[in-house]
Parts: C-alpha cells; sequence; structure tokens
C-alpha cells in the first residue's frame, strides 16, 4: 500500500474476514490497517447468505474498501448471486480529462534552407577583416558574437509550433478502423443482451454469437495493436539511424522500454535561483576565511613546493603556439551537436555555420593566446546545479556545473593542451596523480593500490586507507596561490598572463528551471565543466605527496586515499603523523577537511570500529571514523577483500535494466535489443572487473547467472539454449574470459609502455636458455594469495600465443585475442564455466 502514495485507490474481493465482526482481532488489525491508509469500507449490507445445517448464516466477507469515497455515487448488494455469495455493484463518478492532441511551443526555425541561408550569408556577404585587423581580443570577440547573433535572429527567427505528443505508439488507420469495430461488436452484444434477450430461453444462440464476434474482433484487435506498436518503433528507430541520431535512438528504446528517465539535472524547482548563486560563489572564500582564522602564515604553502624546481636550468613556458584553422574545424566537430554552450545558437548550428566564419574565429583564439587576454565575454557562465545526493533544498548538495561559450571553450581547449604536454614531457605532474592524464584512468590507480594490499596481508600487516574528502574542493582553489604554483612550475610571460586573466573578473549565474539569476563575481575556485578545471586543480594539490611520509597516496582529481602498509589499532602512530601533515598542508593552501566525509579502512577480521582522535590544536581535535566498506572511484572496497557488496551491486543495477529490456523485447529487433545490451549492461560488468574479480568463485557465479540472462533476454532466446550458442550469437565472451581479455589487455599496455611510467619495468623476461626464455614469457612472481596483479597479470600474458603478443596496436590485440576465445570456445567440446579468479583460458592455435 506505501508503494501507491497519494494514488485513488478501491480494494474489492472476498477476504473472509467478516465486517459485522466488530470484536474479533481479525476485524480490529484489519480496521487499524485500513485506516493508516485512510480507506473505508463501502459495503453496508450481508453480502452472503448461506445455509448451515438448520442454521442461516449472515455475513459480510465481500469488501469494496477506497481512498476516494466522494468518487462513489453508489455502492449496494444485489438479489443475485455468484456461488453462495451476492453480487455487490458500485457506481463511480469519474471525470477523466481528455488528454490534449498537441501543445503550443516556441522554437527556432532550423530549417534546413534557413540554416544553408545563413551559412551562404556568413561567407559571402559579410566582410571580417575589422575583426582580422583588431589587436583588442574583447573588441574582436564581442564583433564577431554580435555579428553572428544577429543574422541568426534573422534567418532562423523563432515561431510557433503544435508538439504532438512524443508518445511513439501512434495508431495507425487500420488499428482505428478494428478499434470501432470492436466498440461496435460490444454495443451490440451489450443492447441484446440487456433487451431483446428471450426471458424464457437461458441460453440465446443469438447473444453467443455476437459475443464469439467480439471475442475474435477483440484479439484481432489486440494482436494489431501490438504489431502496430512494433512498427511505429522500427519506424522511429531506422529514422533516427539514417541521420545517424543517436541520442534519438537512445530516447525511443528508453521509451519502447519504459526505463525511467534520469534526469541529468535532477534539481529541486523550488530552490531559489538568486540564493544558489549566491551560495556558490560565496562558499569557497567562506571556507578560505574559516581556515584562515586558524593559519597565522599566509604563505606557508611555499615551503611545501619542491625545492630542485628552483634551478636556473628549469625550462620554461613562456608562451602559446597560434593554432591552424584545421585545428579547430577538428576540435569543434569532435563536441557532439547536443552538447550545451552558453551561447544563443545551438552547438548543431555552430558545426554547420563554422566553414563561413573559421578565419575571424580562428584569428580570436590566436589573438587570445598571443596577448595573454581571455576574451571577457568567454569568462561568463550559466551553472546547472547537479544534485550530489541529500537534502534536495540544500544548496550545498548539489555541485554547480558551468556552462561556457563555444569560442571560450576553443581557447580552453588549446591552451589545455600545450600546458598538459610540458608538464607531461617535463614530468612536472606527480606520479600519484592519475585523473585525466593520458595512458592514466581509474583501473591503474586501483591496480597499483591493491598490489599494495595483497602484498602486505602477505607479510601478516595490518593495511589501511583513508579516504579524503576536501570540502568543496574545486570551490575552494586560492587564486593567488593557483599563479604562484603555476609560476613555480615554470609557467611565465605571456602564458601565466594568460592564466591570471581567465581566472580573473570571472562571472556566473545560476539557472533552476526556467528562472536564471543575476551575475556574481567569482573570486576563488577553478570552474567545473570547464576544460582547464582538472588540470588547474591537479597542479594545486600536486604538490601533496610530497608531504606523505608515513602513507602512500592516490589521487584521482580531489579523491585522494592515503595508503598505509601497516597500522597498529590503538596507537595508530603512523596514521595521526601522515593526518597531521595533510591537515597543515591543507591550512597552507586554504582548503578544508570534511570530517564527517572521510572515512578509514582497515583490512583485517576485527568486528568492532574504531576511530582515529587527531589533536591538530589546542582546541580542535579530527575524528576519523572507520568503516567497514566504502565507496572509491566506483568500486566498493570492503574490509574482507571479498568485494561482495560491490558485486550485489552490479546485480542490483543490472537487474533494473533486465526488467525494461524483457518488456521491451516484442518491440525492439534483434539489433537494437543488442544496443541495449551493450550499452547499458556490459559497462557494470566489465568497470575495474581487473580488481573486484579476485573473489570466491560462489559469488562470480551469482553474477554469471545474470550475465547469461541479459544475453539470452536480447536474443529472446529459452532460457535452457545453450550458453555458448549464446554468447556466439552475442559475440560475447563469457565473464570469465572477458576478465582474461581485459587482464590481458592491460598487460599489452604496459609491456608496450603505454601506461603510467612507474609501471613499465614491473615485469620481467625470464632470461637464459630455457623453454620459457624462448618463448619470451615472463617471470612469475611468488605469491601466496595468487591475488596479486604481478602474479596474474604475468600468468595471463604467459598463456597468450606467441601470434597475439606482436599485435600492432591495442584494439588489434583486443579483436583478435577476442575471436580466437570465441573461436576456442565453440569448438571445445569440453568447454565448461570456470569462475576461480586464478584459473585461465587456453586458446587452441593452428
Amino acid at each position: 500500500m506505501m508503494k501507491f502514495g497519494n494514488k485513488k485507490i478501491i480494494w474489492f474481493g472476498d477476504i473472509n474476514i467478516d465486517q459485522n465482526d466488530i470484536k474479533s482481532i481479525s476485524y480490529r488489525k484489519l480496521d487499524i490497517t485500513m485506516k493508516m491508509f485512510g480507506m473505508v469500507q463501502t459495503v453496508q449490507q450481508h453480502t452472503r447468505i448461506a445455509q448451515l445445517g438448520n442454521k442461516i448464516t449472515r455475513s459480510t466477507i465481500d469488501v469494496v474498501m477506497t481512498n476516494t469515497y466522494s468518487n462513489f455515487l453508489s455502492c449496494e448488494v444485489l438479489d443475485e448471486k455468484i456461488g453462495d455469495h451476492q453480487v455487490v455493484k458500485i457506481i463511480l463518478n469519474f471525470n477523466v480529462p481528455k488528454a490534449l492532441k498537441f501543445k503550443k511551443i516556441l522554437i527556432r526555425d532550423h530549417s534546413k534552407n534557413n540554416v544553408a541561408a545563413l551559412s551562404k550569408f556568413l561567407a559571402n556577404n559579410c566582410d571580417y577583416q575589422a575583426i582580422l585587423d583588431a589587436s583588442d581580443v574583447n573588441a574582436a570577440a564581442q564583433g564577431l558574437t554580435y555579428h553572428i547573433e544577429t543574422y541568426y535572429n534573422h534567418f532562423c527567427p523563432i515561431k510557433q509550433i503544435k508538439c504532438h505528443s512524443d508518445y511513439i505508439h501512434k495508431p495507425s488507420d487500420e488499428l482505428l478502423a478494428n478499434i470501432k469495430l470492436r466498440r461496435r461488436l460490444y454495443r451490440k452484444f451489450k443492447i441484446h443482451n440487456n433487451k431483446k434477450h428471450p426471458v424464457d430461453q437461458p441460453i440465446c444462440l443469438k447473444c453467443d454469437a455476437l459475443w464469439i464476434a467480439f471475442k475474435k474482433q477483440r484479439n484481432f484487435t489486440t494482436k494489431l495493436s501490438r504489431n502496430n506498436r512494433r512498427l511505429n518503433v522500427i519506424t522511429e528507430l531506422k529514422a533516427k539511424c539514417a541521420i545517424n541520431d543517436l541520442k534519438g535512438v537512445w530516447k525511443t528504446i528508453k521509451k519502447a522500454s519504459n526505463l525511467p528517465v534520469k534526469a541529468t539535472n535532477n534539481v529541486n524547482v523550488n530552490l531559489d535561483a538568486e540564493e544558489t548563486n549566491e551560495f556558490f560563489t560565496s562558499i569557497g572564500p567562506k571556507i578560505q576565511k574559516e581556515v584562515m582564522a586558524n593559519c597565522t602564515d599566509g604563505e606557508k604553502f611555499r615551503a611545501y613546493l619542491p625545492h630542485n624546481s628552483e634551478s636556473s636550468s628549469k625550462p620554461c613556458l613562456n608562451h602559446f603556439e597560434k593554432v591552424s584553422e584545421t585545428e579547430v574545424v577538428d576540435f569543434i566537430k569532435s563536441i557532439p551537436i547536443d552538447k550545451s554552450t552558453n551561447d544563443l545558437i545551438p552547438m548543431k548550428i555552430i558545426r554547420q555555420i563554422l566553414p563561413s566564419i573559421i578565419e575571424p574565429f580562428t584569428h580570436i583564439i590566436n589573438l587570445s593566446l598571443s596577448t595573454g587576454i581571455m576574451p571577457e565575454i568567454c569568462k561568463n557562465a550559466i551553472v546547472t546545479p547537479i544534485h550530489k545526493g541529500g537534502d534536495p533544498t540544500d544548496p550545498g548538495n548539489y555541485r554547480p556545473i558551468s556552462i561556457l561559450p563555444i569560442l571560450g571553450k576553443a581557447v580552453e581547449f588549446f591552451v589545455n593542451s600545450q600546458l598538459t604536454q610540458y608538464l607531461e614531457d617535463k614530468g612536472l605532474i606527480s606520479k600519484h596523480q592519475f585523473g585525466f592524464r593520458k595512458d592514466h584512468s581509474t583501473t591503474y590507480l586501483m591496480l597499483d593500490l591493491f598490489d599494495e594490499i595483497y602484498t602486505a596481508k602477505s607479510k601478516q600487516h595490518h593495511p589501511a586507507i583513508i579516504f579524503l574528502d576536501i570540502k568543496k574542493a574545486f570551490d575552494t582553489v586560492n587564486h593567488n596561490i593557483l599563479i604562484t604554483k603555476l609560476e613555480h612550475y615554470g609557467i611565465k610571460g605571456t602564458a601565466l598572463k594568460w592564466f591570471k586573466s581567465f581566472l580573473s573578473g570571472r562571472k556566473q549565474r545560476t539557472r533552476v528551471g526556467c528562472r536564471i539569476s543575476s551575475a556574481n563575481l567569482i573570486t576563488s575556485g577553478v570552474p567545473q565543466g570547464s576544460i582547464l578545471g582538472p588540470i588547474l586543480f591537479s597542479i594545486f594539490i600536486n604538490d601533496l605527496p610530497s608531504i606523505c611520509k608515513e602513507s602512500t597516496p592516490y589521487l584521482f582529481a580531489d579523491d585522494g586515499a592515503l595508503y598505509f602498509e601497516n597500522v597498529t589499532r590503538g596507537s595508530y602512530s603512523n596514521v595521526k603523523n601522515e593526518i597531521m601533515n595533510v591537515y597543515k598542508w591543507l591550512q597552507a593552501n586554504k582548503l578544508s577537511l570534511n570530517n564527517d566525509k572521510t572515512k578509514m579502512i582497515i583490512f583485517d577480521s576485527k568486528p568492532n570500529l574504531d576511530a582515529v582522535l587527531v589533536n591538530v590544536k589546542d582546541n580542535l581535535t579530527l575524528v576519523i571514523c572507520e568503516c567497514k566498506s566504502q565507496k572509491y572511484l566506483g568500486l566498493i572496497v570492503d574490509s574482507k577483500l571479498n568485494f561482495y557488496e560491490h558485486i550485489d551491486y552490479i546485480k542490483k543495477k543490472v537487474s533494473k535494466r533486465i526488467g525494461a529490456m524483457y518488456r521491451s523485447k516484442n518491440l525492439l529487433p534483434l539489433k537494437f535489443r543488442k544496443m541495449f545490451a551493450n550499452a547499458l549492461m556490459l559497462p557494470h560488468f566489465d568497470y575495474l572487473d581487473v580488481i573486484w574479480f579476485r573473489t570466491f568463485k560462489k559469488k562470480l557465479n551469482e553474477l554469471d547467472i545474470v550475465y547469461k540472462k541479459v544475453a539470452k533476454i536480447a536474443l529472446d532466446v529459452d532460457v535452457r539454449e545453450s550458453s555458448v550458442e549464446v554468447y556466439k550469437n552475442m559475440s560475447w565472451l563469457p565473464l570469465h574470459l572477458r576478465r582474461q581479455l581485459h587482464l590481458t589487455s592491460y598487460m599489452y599496455r604496459i609491456l608496450n609502455e603505454v601506461c603510467p611510467k612507474h609501471f613499465v619495468g614491473k615485469f620481467n623476461y625470464i632470461s637464459g636458455g630455457t623453454r620459457d626464455g624462448e618463448n619470451c614469457n615472463l617471470y612469475t612472481k611468488k605469491s601466496r594469495s595468487h591475488k596479486e596483479f604481478f602474479y596474474l597479470g604475468a600468468k595471463a600474458w604467459n598463456v597468450l600465443p606467441q601470434s597475439l603478443r606482436s599485435s600492432p596496436s591495442i584494439g588489434n590485440f583486443s579483436n583478435s585475442y577476442k575471436q580466437s576465445l570465441i573461436a576456442t570456445m565453440v569448438s571445445d567440446e569440453n568447454y565448461c564455466t570456470d569462475n576461480t579468479f586464478d584459473r585461465l583460458y587456453l586458446v587452441k592455435t593452428s
């Protein structure tokens, strides 16, 4: 009952609880339960009159209960009987409003002719010489923007259209005709049954014939309706595929599947736009002010910067190189057409008119790079609040995502490319930072982290992790400190001037529903949603690992973790010392630790939860609470390292989509059911599978059952169908072979040095005249648990056929190995699934 919420409910049936026996316990329980939900009993007469021996019993055991009694016109018990029960008749008054066939909306007229005319006019009838001759980047940017928007308003005016329902199951003319015929036949039956049925004939042949005709028409109409729905879905999918509208394809699939559409902006419409914007722009300075109240030296952050970078021979990035029109076109084409921008003109139209404006557009980008000035119009953002969880009325539970103009995005992109290239070439980014870097990923971070954990466990140590949470990390970046750190890492001259211009004078407005706040000045933080935001934040915390003396830090942008090889319960001396070091660094950099969300996991079997008290000041104590599991970078890490919670989480996520796919299997063609499974199911099975598969076989078997169910529903085959045939038709590998492929793919990357630099050299080839040495196999280190990556990775590589090891690229390697595994599995008569984590499957070679 609780699931129905405030919906109107009518509950009726034979419940075998006499409503006249108000003293019985059963009646009292039912009465209390119904009153909790505002339900009332509408039947007031006896509904069962029966003879028991010489006694006649009368009871009211048939009920009609409802929470919408005002809609009842009458409820009466008739003289007619069904068995020994009286017939109950109710008459309701429900005024169901008719659905509108269409609604009127305002849109831009983006017809092909209009867009073509706009592009042609901008190319042939516009003189951009004044913009090309301009030396003031702000004047040039404003001039081009005004110029384009003026003609866009002229050629693509706003018009009113009738927006029909987006319900994809629109009835065909044939279906409508059959629906009318079905209704006509039913009316004939009702009229004859009520008025022309002979009273003296209990069986009327005419009534039977009319009823049979109606049933045939009803069944035919139902079948026709289902075929019509399927045809509509197929037609719409083909139309979307023809224009390469992938977003439209997924929208249609989700509608056909009745999948709940997860809102990208789950914002509470009751939020006040002005208050939310004020919160977003003031929270950073507010936190910094609180930190400064406890910090005596405002320049102390300099002491944590690496000293060797002060060398006079250190290379610098003094200026940014100019970019070509081809590079600009390639960047614009790489942006999805549905990407939001803080421009009047949508991305789809910008891509079409770009050839007409590419020369002045590129000139403004190069002018910004050469003068070290970011155009003012590119520093105005529209912020979209994204709900993170918790109280939806609290602005603190929203992440401010900045939507920026396309011109600003382009300038940021080329600055980011050159800055990142400089930092990587000079090795200035810490090896502990895995976020937003080429050849880095969460998988490499987890492989490194769990290797340390399993190695420590094999030494009978008690490893631990502290998951750090910095309050409003991106919003509290101090601009002066960031500029100083950029200069420290060699950013000088025009390049440094550009970053000063980029960070200063930024303004933002917040959009909540249809309401937009006024503009507020931003005095701290780096914009979330921008291209440069992640790399600037990485630079800001780049010196954090240097102060970690008792632990190994792992960073993925603002998601940080401190790994301790061994902790002693009770004393926690190394943990306290490290937290003190981190606290001092945070204070010096005007950042603050979120004490409530900073958690600790100790990898042992102790059932009790502990807490670490760190006295950072005379009147301030940090409390680091222990937990048994914590979600980190999408993986639920547990203290027993069995990953039970994470596997259950995968099953729960996939099971929600299985029901939707099952309901839509008769509507969606095979091609799109496969697309559904590949895009919405497989990522859950694949993400970090080389980490969490190191668990017990029984738990992996549970996941295997769900995986098979997905494949069989996608193919619409019987549940008893051979799994091998199902995998073959889906072009899938069984889960254990899928994990083997992923593990070996990471080995290929590492051995070919397409990975973080500190992974290179982790594995050594066997030397000498042995067969393993001749086959270029890897040395497999001894392992007690067989769970370390250095053991599993080497073992997986050694079973790989020689012909695949020399593949020219990772894509070629993965495809070839996958096809080899499928071919071997299909041809192997003795194949059976084995989910033992360290059991590997051998590929047969011809």
